[in-house]
């Protein structure tokens, strides 16, 4: 009421009896999204879809976004700002500090990309483009097959983003190029990417690598595949937030060396990787901190974690 009436003068200060009807109807309607809370010192609506922390995960995202334009980027955060308070605003504003912001070179094309390899997995159906190097000058040029042709048509089994950047795995019983049957595209590097009339190859390789495809994203080092391998690491006190990030907060470790919370402290973990040369390259920037060991004996395995 004392708002009320700072806002629009005496005359507009409603009775009581009226604000606290209004507050039952409020409180009847279920509105989505919104919880309604009433205490000694008031009522007051509290939007559930994004709490504080959501929108700033969300505002950090779209600060640092390769795939929008500055106009798009300030139109998104201005959007997330109306879901928190003046003072979390404030708050978000001061707190956040891009050091820096990548070009958003060729993202619409990119995401023309995405979405017609998201059309082709829902319409089982191929999807038709050129695969492309940049040369000295920066242009692209498309990239020949093993049978000379630069046009691939292939069967898209998954769509990924990782490292900030969108990829394509798609199956052909022909295989481009390496003798491989299932390759792994980055979009950026497509061009004239098209929904194919030709209906997708629905053999049991696509099926089981469109079922496999999130598992082996886990176990893979920025995008990286190989042959997966299921190894042990002696990881040190010093290294495990490296390791946690790179395998995720599921591992257990066993055979402990050293003082319990010393940084010198050694265990070993159990993970099943893509061996690939940047795996090996992660191996050896831990400076020794995460190392392969032999697997103990059978006895061991069964009984530890």
């Amino acid at each position: 009421r004392r708002v009320l009436a700072e806002r629009f003068g005496e005359a507009a200060i409603p009775a009581e009896n009226m604000l606290n009807a209004d507050i039952r109807a409020l409180r009847s309607m279920n509105i989505a999204g919104c919880a309604f809370h009433t205490s000694p010192s008031g009522s007051w609506c509290e939007n559930r879809a994004l709490n504080p922390a959501q929108v700033r995960l969300l505002f950090n995202a779209v600060q640092s976004s390769r795939f929008l334009t500055e106009g798009e980027s300030r139109e998104l955060q201005e959007s997330l700002l109306g879901l928190v308070s003046v003072h979390e605003e404030y708050q978000l504003m001061g707190d956040v500090h891009v050091v820096q912001r990548l070009e958003a070179k060729g993202r619409s094309e990119v995401l023309a990309a995405c979405s017609a390899i998201a059309q082709a997995l829902r319409d089982d159906r191929k999807v038709e483009f050129e695969y492309t190097f940049n040369n000295f000058e920066g242009a692209q040029v498309a990239l020949a097959g093993d049978d000379g042709a630069t046009l691939r048509i292939e069967t898209p089994t998954a769509l990924y983003f990782s490292e900030g950047n969108y990829y394509l795995e798609s199956y052909s019983a022909t295989p481009w190029r390496h003798n491989q049957c299932i390759m792994r595209s980055r979009v950026d590097r497509m061009r004239a990417v098209r929904v194919s009339n030709e209906r997708a190859d629905l053999c049991e390789e696509v099926n089981e690598a469109r079922r496999s495809a999130a598992s082996r994203m886990k176990r893979e080092v920025q995008m990286f595949g190989g042959t997966p391998r299921t190894i042990f690491l002696r990881v040190g006190a010093e290294a495990t937030n490296e390791v946690f990030d790179l395998f995720g907060f599921g591992l257990e470790f066993a055979n402990f060396s050293g003082v319990p919370r010393d940084k010198d402290t050694t265990g070993d973990t159990c993970v099943t990787v893509a061996q690939s040369p940047t795996f090996f390259r992660w191996l050896t920037g831990t400076g020794g901190k995460v190392r392969i060991v032999a697997p103990p004996d059978a006895l061991t395995v069964r009984a530890k974690p």
